[in-house]
């Protein structure tokens, strides 16, 4: 998980520093498989993980017996509840393999038994605060248990709710004292696997703006205790942002509402595409958007790595994502839910925040970022707009290449690299890339770009770096005109006099109508003659 206020994930390590429910969430993301050992307070359990989803588990000191679950769900009898545990002590049969075998219980019910009572012994084991754990990756279930996964999101949460006391809330709360929150995207995708009860739904929806932590857990539906548990578990599952406090928007106390109006709407931005080559325009007057706290005024400022982390992750993000995607909204949100969407993350992408870092491709990334905020919420918050924008994300179909956008970005990247403005011709570049992967000539410009911009490593280093990558590229590409333009002239900067004349002849095969390149190859064969003649006159003298 990539947030700064949680511990990165380590193998082998103390449960004080990173509780049960930080493992759970960090081996979901990570997406492992193996066993999970623990020892604390006398005991040794482990947990089976599947692909990252808890599938079984150990717990020696587990009351949780399958009887008694499938009794609590109404699957069996009293009758059939003794029969099973008789014959459970003469046979050593299975509970739930003697059950379903005498058609007392069906395979399904008897899944859904062993799921939960597999959620509540590995909820128990959340009490466990002190004590060592080790990941044992790719290690096996040992039979004759199966794997049967569990919603970690909702283990967490419920497992908080069951076993964390006020001073592990406290505790683990900790981080976002003198700061504000809000959730992030990645809870508008999964917030359906907490399960939660519809009051903390409601809740829930409070942390769509940045508030203040105490401010949110005074106004919780079922009371600052359960409001400290959902901001826990959605901290521990990396689905909190924070910021500064000054960020937060009030709640009206008793109707769970902010205090401030949406701002008036912005000029709208003209683009369909991300405008990548010119800045947005700066809301100026009083109802319009400000930047958040930070942003500076004169002089160079720095930009926290926090920040910086943000940036480059939602810079990713706006490049590929839907409208729905870039204001981390649902795709049925109303307007009123995606103008509060875009004033919150409006604050956070302000270009101003950066403006005096004096870093112009991080500048020139926020201004992206805005742009695309800006673009989503004109199209959104116009019916006739997002109608039509819907039809055509619908049209498109997920995951599609989208080469009409990215022939756009190509001939921006060009422009621009022909100016040598070098950061603007690769921010281009890289949404071509994006867009149309089946582009060789993309690809060439972004390695030659890359090269261009590079200046720590040595200028021999990265001329042999940049060959290397257009090789493959053309050998991938073998019609990629500018790969071979390109490969021409480095090679021609390492001195290789062959790879030179190899790779001007494969690029005027790919474009013939190129001057630059018939010329050079015209003056280099003129050369070669020229020294294949004088070399043969010196073998003609020395006879």
């Amino acid at each position: 998980m990539n947030v700064d206020y949680l511990p990165a994930f380590a193998l082998k390590g103390d449960l004080e520093e990173m509780p049960l429910p930080v493992l759970i969430a960090h081996i979901l993301d990570e997406k492992f498989s193996g066993v999970l050992r623990i020892e604390a307070e006398d005991s040794k359990p482990w947990i089976f993980f599947e692909d990252g989803f808890p599938a079984g588990v150990h717990a020696p000191k587990s009351q949780d017996f399958l009887g008694t679950v499938l009794r609590e769900l109404n699957m069996i009898d009293d009758a059939a509840f003794n029969e099973s545990l008789m014959e459970m002590a003469k046979t050593k049969k299975l509970q739930g393999e003697f059950l379903v075998g005498t058609g007392s219980l069906e395979d399904e019910q008897l899944e859904r038994a062993l799921s939960l009572q597999l959620a509540r012994k590995l909820s128990r084991l959340f009490s466990l605060s002190k004590g060592t754990y080790e990941f044992f990756e790719d290690e096996e279930l040992p039979p004759p248990m199966e794997p049967i996964r569990v919603n970690p999101f909702a283990l967490i949460y419920n497992g908080i709710k069951n076993s964390y006391k006020s001073d592990d809330l406290k505790k683990g709360l900790a981080a976002l004292i003198g700061r504000s929150c809000k959730v992030t995207g990645k809870f508008v995708e999964r917030k359906d696997l907490f399960e939660f009860p519809p009051d903390d739904v409601a809740d829930a929806d409070l942390l769509r703006e940045f508030r203040l932590p105490q401010e949110f857990v005074r106004s919780t539906k079922s009371g600052p205790t359960s409001g400290m548990m959902m901001l826990l578990a959605l901290m521990y599952c990396g689905m909190l942002e924070l910021e500064e406090a000054d960020f937060a928007t009030p709640i009206k106390k008793g109707k769970g509402a902010p205090a401030r109006q949406p701002a008036a709407r912005r000029p709208a931005q003209a683009a369909t595409r991300p405008t990548t080559g010119a800045r947005p325009a700066r809301p100026a007057s009083p109802g319009a958007v400000s930047p958040g706290p930070g942003a500076s005024a004169k002089g160079k400022s720095t930009v926290s790595d926090e920040l910086l982390k943000k940036i480059n992750t939602k810079f990713d993000q706006v490049k590929i994502g839907n409208h729905w995607q870039v204001l981390e909204v649902e795709k049925d949100a109303d307007t009123n839910r995606i103008k509060k969407a875009f004033l919150s993350l409006a604050k956070v992408y302000h270009p101003d925040r950066v403006s005096g870092a004096g870093d112009e491709e991080l500048a020139h990334r926020m201004d992206v970022i805005f742009a695309r905020l800006n673009e989503a919420h004109d199209t959104l918050t116009d019916p006739n707009l997002r109608v039509a924008y819907d039809k055509k994300v619908e049209s498109r179909g997920k995951g599609e290449q989208r080469p009409e956008e990215a022939k756009f970005q190509f001939g921006k990247a060009m422009v621009f690299f022909k100016k040598r403005d070098y950061v603007k011709a690769t921010e281009a570049v890289r949404w071509a890339v994006d867009f149309d992967s089946k582009k060789g000539d993309y690809r060439a410009l972004k390695i030659w770009l890359e090269f261009l911009r590079e200046e720590e490593a040595p200028i021999l280093e990265r001329r042999i770096k940049a060959k290397d990558s257009l090789i493959d590229v053309g050998k991938a590409f073998p019609d990629s005109f500018l790969t071979f333009k390109f490969l021409a002239q480095v090679s021609k900067d390492l001195r290789d006099d062959k790879g030179y004349f190899k790779a001007l002849k494969l690029a005027y095969q790919c474009n013939p109508n190129d001057v630059d390149i018939a010329r050079e190859l015209r003056l280099l064969k003129i050369r070669k003659e020229k020294e294949d003649k004088k070399g043969w006159l010196r073998k003609k003298l020395k006879r």
